[in-house]
């Protein structure tokens, strides 16, 4: 959930989880208390034409590009570990380590199949650089497992076929508590 392109996205900021989590700080921290504001300004300004597929209802020529457009935005860019989502996962993780509270990052299921029929292996291999840099980063810095689930699910497990994002259907919302469970039971906690 927190790579470059979701530091944007209002329903990745889990405004009430982030207030939570300070209230139980026990301690004052400006800059978290900041960034908490700056989720509730996003959320004003959500707008959600573009979280889940290219419009099926419009097919016209413009609609492959869009959707290789809003493919490319969404998973294959270089992750800098200095963008916001990143330094505030690695705070977060952090913060739970020293007040030993289990910490689960996890990287949602990616519609590899649709990614692939848009941009073929250069696809597979910005997703897979880019959870390598978050393991990396997590285990070496902060001491955590990152749970990847980037391949978890095929298409039928998404919302639509051409899912753009990591929206998916009741089935694969079954598969991915399974999968967070499963992760959850094996104690991963300052492995």
């Amino acid at each position: 959930m927190f790579t470059g392109k979701k530091n944007q996205l209002p329903r990745a900021q889990h405004t009430p989880l982030l207030k939570k989590i300070s209230d139980r700080l026990g301690f004052e921290d400006s800059e978290f208390e900041d960034y908490i504001k700056l989720t509730e300004e996003r959320m004003e300004r959500f707008q959600t034409d573009a979280f889940v597929t290219t419009d099926s209802n419009v097919q016209n020529r413009n609609s492959m590009r869009i959707a290789a457009l809003k493919m490319k935005l969404n998973y294959m860019y270089s992750l800098d570990e200095t963008e916001e989502g990143v330094v505030y996962l690695k705070k977060l993780a952090l913060l739970c380590k020293e007040n030993q509270v289990e910490f689960v990052p996890f990287l949602p299921p990616v519609n590899y199949e649709y990614g692939e029929s848009l941009f073929g292996a250069e696809f597979h291999a910005c997703c897979r650089a880019n959870a390598r840099k978050l393991k990396d980063m997590l285990e070496q810095e902060c001491g955590v497992t990152l749970w990847d689930a980037g391949y978890l699910l095929s298409k039928e497990y998404f919302a639509a076929s051409d899912t753009i994002n990591e929206i998916t259907n009741y089935s694969g919302r079954k598969k991915e508590v399974a999968f967070l469970k499963a992760a959850m039971e094996e104690g991963i906690y300052g492995k």
